[in-house]
Order: C-alpha cells, then sequence, then structure tokens
C-alpha cells in the first residue's frame, strides 16, 4: 500500500509558524527548541519513508530530504519586539540578560526589564531613594546571584536587588565618593569570581574586590612597559580566563588574571599594520577564543590570543 502524505510542507510551514510564535513569547524556550527539533526530525522521516515507499528505486535519502531553502525557518531575519512605547527612548546605550533569563535594556532615559511579555521601566525618581540614580544607563553587568550591576553615564554606579525591585547606590572607597571623582563612565564589567572592573574617565582603571575590600586603581607608569600604557581607556572586557582586555586611543592591552602584568597587544608601533593609533571601542571573545575587537576607524579585526597575530576585516 501507497503511503501518502499530503501537503507536508504546507502542514510544517503552518505547524512551525505557531512554534515560532510562541518561541517569540515564552522565557524558557530551549524546550521549545528541543519540541521544534524532534518535531522537524519526526516529519522528515515520515516524507522520507512516504517517498521511498511510492519510489523503491530512490536509494539515497538525500533525494527525499527537502533542502533548507524549502523551509523559511531556516534563514536568518530580524523580529521586532515591542512597539514606540516599550522603550523611554529608541537609543540602546547597554544589553544583558541576567541568570533569570530577564533581558535588560538601558537606554539614554532610562532602563527596561524585558520578560518576554511585558516591558517594565525604571527612571530616577527625586522622591524615591531606592530608584535608578541615573537615567542614562551606560553599562551593565549580571552577577551569578542575580544582582545586576548599573553604571550611569554621569559616574553614579548601583546595584539593583531583583526581589525587593530596588536601587543602591555604590560607593567605592571613601576616597571616590561621587560621581564627580568617577568621571564619564566609559565601561564596568566583571569576572568569574565576582570582582567588578571600572573604566571611567577621571578615575581611570580600577578593580572593586568580590570580598568588598579596598578599590585597586591602576596607572600609566611612565616607562614601564608592564604597566597600564595610558589613562583614556574606550573599552574593557574580560575574557573566559579571567583576562583583561583594555581597548584605548591607541592600541589594545591585557591585563593577566593574576593582575600583575599588563601586555601590548598586535600594537606596535613600528608596524603600520598594528592597532598602534587606533581607537578599540569595542572586544568581544568569540567562542572559539578569538578576540575580535571594533575600530572607531577601519573596520573591525580579530586575533588569535596564542600567537597574537590580527587579522583585519574591511
Amino acid at each position: 500500500m501507497d503511503l501518502h502524505y499530503p501537503g507536508d510542507h504546507e502542514v510544517i510551514k503552518s505547524l512551525s509558524s505557531s512554534v515560532y510564535d510562541t518561541l517569540g513569547r515564552a522565557r524558557h524556550w530551549r524546550r521549545y527548541v528541543l519540541g521544534l527539533l524532534i518535531f522537524f526530525a519526526h516529519i522528515s522521516s515520515s516524507t522520507a519513508y512516504a517517498d521511498q515507499s511510492k519510489n523503491p528505486s530512490k536509494n539515497n535519502l538525500k533525494d527525499s530530504i527537502p533542502y533548507s531553502q524549502d523551509f523559511w525557518y531556516t534563514h536568518h531575519f530580524f523580529e521586532k519586539v515591542g512597539n514606540d512605547e516599550s522603550l523611554p527612548i529608541n537609543i540602546v546605550s547597554s544589553l544583558t540578560q541576567d541568570v533569570a533569563g530577564f533581558i535588560w535594556i538601558g537606554t539614554q532615559a532610562g532602563l527596561v526589564r524585558y520578560d518576554g511579555y511585558r516591558f517594565e521601566k525604571f527612571t530616577h525618581s527625586n522622591r524615591d531613594p531606592f530608584s535608578l540614580p541615573d537615567d542614562y544607563v551606560k553599562a551593565l553587568w549580571p552577577t551569578k546571584d542575580g544582582t545586576l550591576w548599573v553604571a550611569g553615564y554621569g559616574g553614579k554606579i548601583a546595584t539593583f536587588n531583583p526581589k525587593l525591585k530596588q536601587f543602591k547606590e555604590v560607593q567605592l572607597s571613601p576616597e571616590v565618593n561621587d560621581e564627580a571623582k568617577i568621571g564619564r563612565m566609559i565601561g564596568l564589567t566583571g569576572d568569574s569570581k565576582g570582582g567588578i572592573w571600572i573604566a571611567a574617565e577621571v578615575l581611570g582603571l580600577a578593580y572593586l574586590p568580590p570580598d568588598g575590600g579596598k578599590l585597586i586603581r591602576f596607572r600609566p607608569q611612565g616607562n614601564n612597559s608592564n604597566s597600564l600604557s595610558e589613562q583614556k581607556i574606550r573599552s574593557i572586557y574580560v575574557d573566559k580566563s579571567d583576562n583583561l582586555w583594555i581597548g584605548t586611543f591607541n592600541g589594545l592591552q591585557r591585563l593577566s588574571s593574576d593582575q600583575k602584568q599588563f601586555s601590548m597587544i598586535a600594537s606596535d608601533p613600528n608596524d603600520a599594520n598594528s592597532l598602534a593609533s587606533h581607537g578599540v571601542s569595542s572586544i568581544f571573545e568569540a567562542s572559539d577564543g578569538k578576540i575580535w575587537v571594533g575600530l572607531t576607524r577601519n573596520g573591525a579585526a580579530w586575533i588569535d590570543p596564542q600567537n597574537q597575530q590580527l587579522h583585519r576585516i574591511g
């Protein structure tokens, strides 16, 4: 008896569209992805079996499995989330996801939390001491215990308690006790031990230990090649090995995880192809360990940390 599955492609498209809509609304998406994979694996095998039953001469399974171009869901595309009122302003300055799965969106007019259904806005209020200290959110860092660190553009730093829904301003040290001594915020990030790295115009580069110990500041030390190369920093990033990468106006540096040695990376001023004299505005570590950098001009580049070879893009 011939097996026949009429309209398999139409059924797939209809059902997968329904599943995709569910994915867009759900916070716990992993189980839906797994279910989707199982579903399409079943449909594909059923289609293949039906095709071979009708055409015994076709022994090549590839002939009966639909190719990727047959399905719209295999193509990459962007989907707009929310509407014109979801964000207080359509200028996003920072973005992260916490351990609970919430998406945090920092803007120049407040902070927004997206739970997969709703957008919840947080802004500063003079009448509420536990409100967001600075509406211009420059950097965000979620910790393993659910705390969210928030750095304002003007230099104020706070932590957000998700249970109480309260912000608490952080005083870095008795000497650095207000935003004027921090200056314009450049970046804030954390390491695997729970420490917090901060880069700001006046403060420079600093590290707040996880035990709440004394703030450690790093400054250029003249002709010491193992020190920070310059006070003006463009970007900071902590890799999977807890090395700190520092983008400056004149190249790239790396601080070892023991915080004892700064190294210039692909930034030899005598090499015209190096990053020397280039501003490094963003840094990212890919899953294969490559370090990608965005430049203020001349596009982007990636570096192999093992041999420190620079590969330019664009």
